[in-house]
């Protein structure tokens, strides 16, 4: 491991800490060892299955692992109201902390690849900007997106419920859906692995997919609740 990639290891533990900070220590052992799981999962599977070098499947392995838990934790809402699938039910309690680790994964991926492909060499992004190509597209797509996310995790708390009011900070968290759609159009601009693989792009495809079925379904159940209660109280 260069220096580089320490810098980026270093800076993402320590963003880790900082909101974690106020957190029970039972709770941080959990979603510490949540996220290294999945980045574990990813991680392997791209390095001795894919067989892509060290440094490509970390990078890929960690902008993967924060793609499947964003996309379960738009799935956590709708499908606890929509079906009897307990798990649904309990994720609800860890959505929050679901919705930061989303975040903290994404902020690895991020300074990974200003670690590994830009050399933390602004004028190098600058000139994939200028370029016009897709890779190109595909950076500036991802920075919009990785500012939402950090918005929703800074006022994942209780803190800012309270100053914002839950009506605003509820308005506010629904910005990780137009993030979503950016994550989706980053994956498929930049993703050498995902452009190259059938059985990724269908796997991927159906979840970017789903989440915006069951999210639809709900809005519509929802929607229609509350148009049967209103004709019952006007009985």
């Amino acid at each position: 491991m260069n220096t580089n990639n320490i810098i980026a290891l270093i800076l993402a533990i320590l963003v880790t800490l900082a909101f974690f900070l106020k957190t029970k220590p039972s709770k941080v052992i959990n979603m510490l060892t949540f996220l290294i799981a999945i980045q574990l999962i990813f991680f392997v599977s791209i390095l001795f299955i894919g067989g892509y070098s060290l440094n490509k499947s970390i990078l890929v392995s960690s902008g993967y692992s924060a793609f499947l838990l964003f996309t379960y934790t738009l799935h956590i809402g709708p499908l606890a109201r929509l079906t009897k699938f307990k798990i649904f039910k309990r994720s609800l309690a860890l959505r929050r902390d679901l919705g930061v680790s989303v975040f903290l994964l994404s902020l690895y991926h991020y300074l990974l690849n200003w670690s590994l492909n830009f050399g933390w060499d602004y004028s190098v992004v600058q000139s994939y900007i200028e370029s016009g190509s897709n890779y190109g597209r595909g950076i500036q797509i991802a920075l919009p997106a990785f500012m939402i996310l950090t918005l929703v995790a800074l006022i994942s708390n209780k803190w800012s419920i309270k100053k914002l009011t839950r009506k605003i900070w509820k308005y506010l968290q629904l910005l990780v859906y137009p993030a979503y759609i950016l994550v989706g159009f980053h994956i498929i601009l930049l993703g050498s692995i995902f452009a190259s693989n059938l059985t990724l792009q269908i796997i991927v495809s159906l979840l970017f997919i789903s989440s915006w079925v069951v999210k639809a379904f709900d809005i519509y159940k929802t929607w229609n609740r509350k148009k049967l209660k209103a004709a019952a109280n006007n009985i």
